[in-house]
């Protein structure tokens, strides 16, 4: 291609040689200048041959299709290169861009791997919490959701002149019925609030179930004798002992002790009037206990006949619930 641009140049530049005029002298006149303008230089054979022949090459050269092709090859590979070289700065670009990219991708995953531990960490939190509270559900369930028995009114029948009915009210204040309701109930006459008595098989009382809102009755006598009856009212007080134990629907035990006291003159009013005593019934339910063992762990707990409460035996009492009772021991000598 360059050679061709030279040859192009030359032959240009002698053309340009050819056509232009010789310089002569100036001379003076108008006729030596018209003979000078109407003069013309010769022509040189050699010059012309030349030109003659760089006309002729151009011409077979323009004429030749393999020189074409060849021409409109050089300028397709100018042109697929110069789209390479293009191309190559877009994917250069494009490669740059796609590091950054995984770069902010990187650290956009270690983010989300550290905000997934704390998460993972909260949510061991949330688990534990919610354990808590299911946990608390469920005894908060449990507390709703039993039966609550307790003592609503005692009430007085006059039967004779010193000897009453007294009837123990037991309402079931909680939402599911109570079942297997068992009283034991004692009523006497006694100078001190501090006489107790042992409850025996005799006091107990089934009631059986008392849904919610209901009310079972039980009732038991009450006599005074004719000393007691003349004496001063601080010398003779109708002691009532109740304790009751019952069930909810999961098997689930429950029991209370209450004690309560009156005077002759309080039983005969319209609305009879007995009051608790609370202070000194911990510690005759704990000699209680040492003694004979606490009603409520009698052996109705563990085995029922027909639902129906074996009497425990001296043994048994002595030995506690589920021991047997120590052989005797041999005498000396055998």
């Amino acid at each position: 291609m360059r050679g061709r641009l030279v040859l192009w140049w030359v032959l240009a530049w002698l053309m340009l040689a050819a056509q232009s005029p010789q310089p002569v002298e100036q001379r003076s006149g108008r006729q030596t200048g018209a003979a000078n303008r109407d003069q013309r230089p010769p022509e040189d054979p050699a010059i012309a041959e030349s030109l003659g022949r760089l006309v002729r090459v151009v011409e077979a050269q323009n004429n030749d299709p393999q020189a074409a092709e060849d021409r409109q090859r050089t300028k397709d590979d100018l042109a697929a290169q110069e789209s390479m070289a293009l191309w190559t700065l877009v994917i250069a670009l494009v490669s740059v861009g796609a590091l950054i990219l995984s770069t902010v991708g990187v650290v956009l995953i270690f983010v989300t791997f550290k905000q997934t531990r704390i998460a993972a960490r909260w949510a061991g939190v949330g688990s534990r919490q919610s354990r808590r509270a299911l946990k608390h559900m469920q005894i908060v369930s449990k507390v709703e959701l039993r039966p609550y028995l307790f003592v609503d009114r005692i009430e007085v029948e006059t039967l004779l002149e010193r000897h009453f009915r007294v009837i123990i009210v037991l309402k079931n204040f909680g939402r599911t019925p109570a079942r297997k309701i068992q009283a034991f109930i004692q009523s006497f006459v006694s100078e001190s609030l501090n006489t107790a008595r042992e409850f025996t098989e005799a006091d107990r009382i089934y009631l059986d179930v008392a849904a919610p809102e209901a009310c079972r009755r039980a009732f038991t006598p009450l006599s005074f004798t004719k000393e007691q009856w003349d004496a001063e009212p601080t010398k003779a007080h109708a002691i009532i002992r109740v304790k009751y134990v019952y069930e909810d629907e999961g098997g689930n035990e429950y029991g209370e002790l209450l004690e309560y006291y009156s005077s002759r003159t309080n039983m005969t009013r319209d609305e009879p009037r007995f009051y608790l005593l609370t202070d000194w019934t911990k510690e005759r339910e704990g000699r209680k206990k040492a003694k004979q063992g606490d009603l409520f762990d009698l052996p109705r707990l563990k085995a029922r006949a027909g639902g129906r409460t074996k009497t425990p035996t001296k043994a048994t009492q002595k030995t506690g619930k589920g021991n047997k009772p120590d052989k005797p021991k041999e005498p000396p000598g055998k």
